[in-house]
Order: C-alpha cells, then sequence, then structure tokens
C-alpha cells in the first residue's frame, strides 16, 4: 500500500481517504480515477442536481423573502389555493421539499400563516382564508418572473423530457411514488 503522497493507481486506494485541501483532493481523486471520457468532459448529473437545486432554493428564497415569505409558506398557499388539507396531507405534500438536517416542518411555516391571518386552522384542517388569496395573487407574479428565468432558453419539450428523465433515474434508484392515484400536483415553485 503506498504512503500518503506517493503515486498510486490501484482503485481501492479512492476508497483511503486523503488528507488534502478540498479542490486538491478532488483533483488527486480525478487523476487517480479510472473514468470514461464522458466523465472527464463534462460534469456528473448529481454536480447538476445539486447545483441547480441550490439555486432553485436561493433564488426563491430571497425572491419570497423580499416579501416576508418562506418558499415553503409559498407553497403551503399553493397547496390550499386548490382546497382544503389536513396536516397530514401538507406533510406528504411538502415532505420532499423539507430538510430532515433542521428537522424543518409544515407546522412552524404553517404556524406563521395561520398567525398572520392567511390560513384558517378548523376540525376539518386548513384552509386559505380572503387575506391569504390576496397575498398569493400578489405574489404570483414574482414567482413567475423567477420561473421564467429559470427556463429561460429551454422549450417547453426539453422540459417535459427532463422532468420525465429525471423522475425514471429516481425510480431506477427504487424511488416510488408515495402520493394515491390520481396523484396530488406538486407545489408550485
Amino acid at each position: 500500500m503506498p504512503r500518503p503522497g506517493e503515486a498510486h493507481c490501484c482503485a481501492r486506494t479512492l476508497l483511503r481517504p486523503t488528507r488534502l485541501p478540498g479542490e486538491l483532493r478532488f483533483a488527486h481523486w480525478r487523476a487517480t480515477a479510472r473514468y470514461p471520457v464522458l466523465m472527464t468532459d463534462q460534469r456528473p448529473i448529481g454536480f447538476w442536481l445539486k447545483l441547480v437545486d441550490r439555486l432553485i432554493d436561493e433564488r426563491f428564497a430571497n425572491t419570497l423573502e423580499e416579501h416576508g415569505v418562506t418558499r415553503r409558506q409559498w407553497q403551503l398557499l399553493n397547496v390550499l389555493s386548490r382546497g382544503n388539507a389536513t396536516g397530514a396531507q401538507l406533510d406528504a405534500t411538502l415532505a420532499p421539499f423539507l430538510s430532515a438536517i433542521d428537522d424543518e416542518t409544515v407546522k412552524e411555516h404553517l404556524a406563521e400563516l395561520v398567525g398572520s391571518g392567511w390560513v384558517l386552522l378548523s376540525p376539518s384542517g386548513y384552509s386559505l382564508t380572503d387575506p391569504g388569496r390576496a397575498a398569493l395573487a400578489a405574489l404570483a407574479s414574482t414567482v413567475d418572473k423567477t420561473r421564467v428565468i429559470t427556463a429561460d432558453g429551454i422549450s417547453e419539450q426539453q422540459y417535459a423530457q427532463t422532468l420525465q428523465t429525471l423522475e425514471r433515474m429516481a425510480r431506477n434508484l427504487g424511488w416510488t411514488d408515495p402520493t394515491p392515484a390520481p396523484p396530488v400536483p406538486p407545489p408550485v415553485e
């Protein structure tokens, strides 16, 4: 087994942690990995997925923060604009968007919406109030501008194909859609 800093080419050495700073560690890993040409010419899909996800979150957070609303609150308002929902239904709909690391919950976002008078909590669940509908309508044009920027230069066909491809990859990796048929429309970003 080579010592730290020595050249090596064996695949098992890729599993050994290195003590190089981040960028050097990546360069070291790329230099010792035996990737097909495609992988060295293009960034892998994981790079693009994480980058786009982060950029979407940041853009929407900044856009909505200017209006005193979080992205999750915007999503909840959108879901409730389609009809009343229970806490469990809202949890299931927004689960893919909540941070498990921060123990983020729908309840904390709903509490602010209820406190502001935009959402009403009743024994049958949550519903959007008239002030909530007005707030949602006022925010819609701001969010639409962000969506247009995000999809600039992408045809409807390319967008649809991208969604189909990502869904297929998720299913290939074991994901199954937890929503019963007909599926609940996803929250509007």
